[in-house]
């Protein structure tokens, strides 16, 4: 568990107040995640102005060092030398002293708690931080409160907890109401909303009138409700102005104009089209046809309890740890190579032991990453170039003969597409024509979850899963976007090679992000070959184990590894 704390206004004012203010909110937001501060470990990043002849410019550095080291003695924290710059000048302009705390700790899984309210008619407390009279934290009673955060935490007993931090009591509760449509009716306190309160904690108790909390800084601040507005016992939110789509708009609108989150068209809603419309806009095809042919896949040449899956690891990849785990938890056992290009000679031996690996396994599995830095000229082109050679070529091909399972995660599913593999379940048929994957209409990185429906079961891939089940995947590419002819993709949906689908929260296909977070045509997620022994896909069903994504809803279990495991198990 890792968390920051800065504020360059403190920092501005005092560097010193500034340093020990960021420790002190590093620490309330590992304790308001469930953790404990006590085991934390500190590194910090300073950024200062140019040094000069003026005493001042190196003041301000060891003010600030002084202050971090002040909590660290009180708090008994220890830290490690972090990055420093005094490089922070341009001309007459300087940046504000900057040293930013980072905290780490560890933490049991199961009592990691996230910060949205849970449910209507809990009770709202705020474990109160009151400043000393120079305004610098109070260490002895920040212990005595986070001690009794944790520990209620733990029993069970706080649900939600967020760390008070740059925006006051009232970005608190405003980003607890995000999530679970449950917002917050304000009691008449004096709480003053939009101060800062560094080291307090706005928690969400078990009940109402229930659970009274045994603690003198601890003082009552209102009930959840479910509505979608918040209300105040002056009436001043009552005329609904506080409305969560509004809030989260007001939230959400300055960052999007930097990191945009829907495309232009979006934004425009394409002339006034309808969201009918807008959901079947690049959609020809019956978006809602489910495959129901019967699955044609070459029996494997010989069944084993135990199958190999064989991870070759390119250079860029970062995925193949969370691959490995997730086929040993379904019963494989894994193989991995790495695969050297520093000089030719490299490669040569690289492809003989690819060549050797593919010959002895049942699944042939590429993860996810960025290879060679997604040269050359787009992702995943490198990985297709390497499955092209003829050495490989063959030996895949051998591979599909006697019935084994090719997989392609993310980098992996572009390396699949781009070499022929998939759709065709062949190397070397790759077209002008031909389905490819580009850059996400937003035209950046996206990294969040996604909802996918299944929409075949003509693989032994999908075999465990039922026609229309969905799930909750983690998605992080900068290309992703399934992009094919309007032909190929009847010629996709008429075999049941549409594996997955995107669809948005009301459980309908779309090609609109968020939900379609690449704006992949007919909402494509993953698609198999016409066998069904190879699998391509953008979301890392790898990426979720118990106790993770513990904020996020819905299925969030996709064992397409178990399903290929029982395939050769025969179960």
């Amino acid at each position: 568990m890792m968390a920051f704390g800065y504020n360059p206004f403190i920092s501005e004012w005092s560097p010193y107040h500034g340093a020990a203010y960021a420790v002190v909110e590093a620490c309330a937001k590992v304790v308001a995640a469930g953790g404990s501060y006590e085991k934390m470990r500190f590194s910090y990043q300073e950024y200062f102005e140019r040094m000069t002849d003026d005493p001042r410019t190196w003041g301000k550095p060891l003010s600030a060092l002084l202050g971090a080291l002040k909590m660290q003695h009180e708090l008994g924290l220890p830290a490690i030398g972090g990055k420093d710059s005094m490089s922070g000048t341009f001309k007459h302009i300087n940046v504000p002293p900057t040293l930013v705390a980072f905290g780490i700790t560890t933490v049991d899984a199961e009592k990691v708690i996230s910060p949205e309210f849970k449910e209507a008619e809990n009770d709202v407390w705020l474990i109160k931080h009151t400043p000393l009279e120079n305004y610098m934290p109070n260490t002895e009673q920040l212990e005595k409160n986070w001690k009794f955060v944790t520990e209620q935490i733990h029993k069970g007993r706080i649900l939600s907890a967020y760390a008070i931090g740059f925006g006051g009591i009232a970005e608190a509760i405003v980003k607890m109401s995000f999530g679970n449509d449950v917002t917050m009716w304000f009691a008449d306190v004096e709480e003053k909303l939009f101060d800062y309160s560094y080291g307090s904690i706005l928690v969400e108790t078990n009940g109402r009138k229930e659970l009274e909390l045994e603690l003198e800084d601890a003082i009552i601040m209102g009930f959840t409700k479910k509505q979608d507005f918040l209300s105040m016992v002056d009436s001043e939110y009552d005329d609904k102005q506080g409305t969560l789509e509004r809030l989260y708009k007001a939230n959400t609108e300055k960052f999007a104009t930097v990191y945009p989150d829907k495309t232009d068209c979006q934004q425009r809603h394409c002339e006034g089209e309808s969201p009918k419309q807008s959901r079947l806009r690049q959609a020809q095809p019956p978006l809602d046809c489910f495959a129901t042919l019967a699955m044609t896949t070459n029996n494997p040449a010989m069944t084993t309890e135990n199958p190999i899956a064989y991870l070759p690891v390119f250079p860029g990849m970062n995925s193949d740890y969370d691959v490995t785990k997730a086929f040993e938890r379904a019963g494989a056992e894994v193989v991995s190579t790495v695969f050297c290009n520093l000089k030719s000679e490299d490669i040569s031996r690289s492809i003989e032991q690819m060549k050797e690996q593919i010959s002895k396994c049942h699944i042939f599995a590429i993860s996810g990453g960025f290879s060679n830095g997604d040269e050359p000229d787009g992702s995943g082109k490198f990985i297709a170039n390497v499955l092209n050679n003829k050495i490989i070529a063959e030996e895949i091909h051998k591979l599909i003969e006697r019935g084994g399972l090719i997989l392609g995660i993310c980098n992996g599913f572009q390396a699949l597409v781009k070499s022929g593999l998939l759709p065709y379940g062949k190397l070397g048929m790759v077209t002008k024509d031909s389905p490819t994957l580009f850059k996400n209409d937003i035209n950046r990185h996206i990294s969040q979850i996604a909802k996918t429906r299944v929409s075949s079961v003509n693989s032994p891939w999908l075999a465990g899963f039922t026609l229309g089940e969905e799930h909750a995947v983690a998605v992080s590419h900068g290309e992703g976007k399934f992009v094919v002819s309007e032909e190929m993709a009847n010629e996709l949906f008429a075999n049941g090679q549409v594996a997955f689908q995107y669809v948005d929260l009301d459980e309908n296909i779309t090609t609109e992000s968020p939900h379609n977070p690449n704006g992949s045509m007919y909402a494509i997620e993953g698609i198999i070959s016409k066998n069904g022994q190879i699998l391509g896909k953008m979301g890392h069903s790898e990426r979720y184990e118990n106790n993770l994504f513990k904020n996020i809803d819905g299925n969030k279990t996709q064992d397409i590894f178990k399903n290929a495991v029982r395939y050769f198990q025969k179960k």
